[in-house]
């Protein structure tokens, strides 16, 4: 059975995160109504990071990792929504 972390952060709401998953294996978000803040920023935040990072056809965005530990699940999904959000203000 998989654990699945759940973390409240004021970054969501900035960020227009609507859900987010995380688990071992990484983590899945989408956002409020399918839009994000600045699209353009968002296409160049996925290029350089992919494959690791990468958007679906259902507008959700993947980032796989091995975060097999919560704490360095909780550091990663915080280091992504700071992320978002830094770019959704620009």
């Amino acid at each position: 059975m998989a654990f699945k972390s759940r973390v409240r952060s004021p970054i969501k709401p900035r960020a227009g995160i609507e859900k987010l998953d995380a688990g071992p294996k990484g983590m899945v978000l989408s956002f409020r109504g399918n839009r994000f803040a600045n699209p353009a920023a968002l296409i160049g935040y996925l290029q350089d990071r992919a494959p690791a990072i990468k958007l679906r056809p259902d507008h959700k965005v993947v980032c796989v990792q091995d975060w097999l530990h919560a704490t360095t699940r909780i550091a990663g999904v915080r280091r992504v929504l700071g992320d978002l959000a830094a770019l959704a203000e620009q």
